[in-house]
């Protein structure tokens, strides 16, 4: 499989990348909430996400590409509120500034050196509502796959609860849920989905996200 696809308009995509060596992305709950304040700050004027989930050593993200015209609308936005040229705005560029706005706050601030990430993020193209609803129950429910807790639901730094909630987010909250046909169906998908994942990991045989 080519993990390493361009980052096309209109485009769903899985986007994954693991810690150098031994490192941990995130060490308290600060880290955490930083990392997507800085997911945001970056990738809004190119992208919207759908589902994320951040593990100690990595991360998932489901997010959908926005549309040509509305990347140059954002864009103009985006450099007129850091007083810069205008220039389109690419979303590979944009993770790449990212991923170094990241590390170099972490670096700073736990004296360390190096890259952070693995140099290259990964990304699957969903090409079908089947997958992706796959996909963001297998992203949600990641934390218990690798025991860290014994719950998905437990684990704070998914976006899970907040597809739930009634509080305001960016994720494209409206548009997930009827992909499962409402919240009920939503819950029920992730409750029954690691009981039943032997079964649908067949049907996709090429997914190897961590």
């Amino acid at each position: 499989m080519n993990y390493f696809l361009p980052l096309e308009a209109n485009g769903v995509y899985h986007i994954f990348n693991h810690a150098n060596g031994w490192d941990d992305f995130y060490y308290d709950t600060q880290n955490c909430d930083y990392f997507l304040k800085k997911l945001h700050f970056h990738l809004w004027p190119v992208l919207n996400v759908c589902a994320y989930n951040l593990l100690l050593n990595h991360f998932h993200l489901i997010v959908r590409i926005k549309p040509e015209t509305e990347i140059i609308r954002c864009s103009q936005l985006w450099c007129r509120h850091q007083r810069v040229p205008f220039r389109p705005l690419k979303p590979a560029q944009q993770f790449s500034n990212f991923f170094n706005g990241y590390t170099k706050a972490m670096n700073k601030v736990y004296e360390r050196k190096g890259s952070l990430f693995q140099r290259q993020f990964k990304r699957i193209l969903i090409e079908s509502d089947d997958y992706l609803r796959y996909v963001i129950a297998y992203v949600h429910t990641n934390a218990q796959k690798h025991n860290i807790v014994d719950d998905f639901r437990k684990w704070e730094f998914s976006s899970y609860h907040k597809l739930l909630s009634d509080k305001p987010t960016y994720l494209l909250k409206e548009k997930v849920l009827a992909l499962y046909n409402g919240e009920q169906n939503y819950i029920n998908y992730h409750e029954n989905f690691l009981y039943e994942r032997n079964v649908a990991s067949s049907k996709y045989d090429n997914f190897t996200g961590r």
